[in-house]
């Protein structure tokens, strides 16, 4: 494989006698038994009575997001208080917020699940201002059947940002540390914006994980639809810089300016936006495909193809796009009931794989941190306040989101 053999920093295995790196306590944290005293703030701080929120009062089938006042809840003997510095925007917070879904809230919902911060109220003195992450999959059972083939997505026991626990667009996240992904202290020392760090958390983690699985090698060809997206513009920096391939970018012709295209892709090809267009756009992927391959006795298709977006069209003809061997690797599907065609001949006789992939986990979560750090990735970043979470939040139902939205929340410890 043709990822850089980079490293998780060794004091985090410091750490793990508190927290392990897959976000499960090893055993009961040290002064969090039923007997604790009292529960201690981080030195020279002082936690507020209440806290500004972007709340969802009575779950509806539109977005109804306010900001809202609302208590700072004091933690209990197994919780810790997270001030929240930054937190990523995803589109499925948009989805998390209408409905409900299964399982969520039917109101005073708080959506976010990709938020950083600081430890700075706990039970234990010994984690207070240790730095956080709170991440969609926020703990598992791992001892399920699920959990112990690696698939802990799957896992019945999971607790999750936001279903089980009120997400991060709120200044401060009551929850079990045992939930929580411990960061290495660099991420708010370095040079680079802390706000950047939290494109590793879901979407980073979920596009390493899609290439990852692509099994792309040096010089072959991928085919990324929604290249402009969250995830689809770091699978377009993973795949270029760290795997050495060559990316084709597919997205609506207004986005092809809109971020730096020559670090995310190679070529870029306009989504057809009507039927006609359609039946010429396996040619122009096919004309793409030689373009940047360069001279060859053979003119393959691309080896692997990773759909980003949830249209329906984005995965008309998909198969078509990829050569003999190759692969589709899915990370969103339209929610609708009609039925996605898929040639079985093809998989068949064509010997292509087609798969799902869900969040990646906190190996892949810690290795985008890595490659944040080290520059080798260069999320494109836009940074909101936390007063605009709302009006952000309708843009993805129009496709008008670029890259990767960050809400600055509280910012830096002072």
């Amino acid at each position: 494989m043709a990822a850089l053999p980079v490293q998780i920093d060794q004091h985090l295995a410091n750490y793990s006698s508190k927290i392990l790196p897959d976000g499960q306590t090893k055993q009961q944290l040290p002064g969090l038994a039923a007997s604790a005293a009292k529960s201690h703030v981080l030195a020279g701080f002082e936690l507020p009575e209440s806290q500004v929120a972007v709340v969802t009062p009575i779950m509806e089938k539109g977005l109804n997001l306010h900001m809202s006042n609302i208590p700072v809840r004091r933690p209990n003997h197994d919780e810790v208080v997270v001030r929240i510095a930054w937190t990523g925007i995803c589109r499925s917070d948009a989805r998390f917020s209408v409905g409900p879904e299964p399982g969520y809230p039917t109101k005073d919902h708080i959506a976010g699940h990709e938020g950083i911060g600081h430890i700075v109220m706990s039970y234990d003195e010994e984690l207070l201002g240790r730095p956080v992450a709170a991440r969609y999959l926020a703990a598992t059972c791992k001892t399920c059947a699920h959990c112990l083939r690696g698939v802990k997505e799957s896992c019945p026991n999971q607790k999750n940002f936001p279903k089980h626990h009120n997400g991060t667009f709120q200044q401060y996240v009551t929850v079990a540390s045992s939930s929580l992904m411990l960061l290495p202290e660099w991420v708010f020392d370095s040079p680079i914006s802390p706000a950047a760090y939290t494109a590793a958390l879901c979407s980073g983690s979920t596009a390493l994980k899609a290439i990852r699985r692509s099994e792309i090698q040096p010089n072959d060809v991928i085919i990324i639809i929604g290249i402009t997206g969250a995830i689809g513009h770091l699978a377009g920096l993973i795949a270029k810089h760290v795997y050495k391939a060559k990316v084709i970018g597919v997205d609506w012709a207004w986005k092809a300016s809109a971020m730096s295209g020559g670090d995310v892709y190679d070529k870029f090809v306009a989504t057809p936006v009507d039927a006609p267009s359609c039946s010429e756009f396996a040619k122009i992927i096919d004309s793409a495909c030689a373009e940047i391959r360069g001279p060859s006795p053979v003119q393959l298709r691309a080896n692997a193809v990773l759909v980003t977006i949830s249209h329906f069209a984005a995965f008309d003809r998909v198969t078509d796009f990829v050569c003999d061997g190759g692969s589709v690797i899915c990370t969103s599907a339209p929610k609708m009931p009609e039925s996605i065609p898929l040639p079985l001949i093809d998989l068949i006789e064509r010997q292509l794989k087609f798969q799902g992939n869900m969040m990646g986990g906190y190996e892949e979560a810690y290795q985008m941190l890595e490659y944040i750090r080290s520059r080798i990735i260069r999320p494109f970043i836009t940074e909101l306040g936390l007063e605009n979470v709302g009006e952000h939040m309708k843009k993805y139902s129009t496709d008008a989101s670029v890259g990767k939205t960050v809400v600055r929340v509280n910012g830096p410890l002072p």
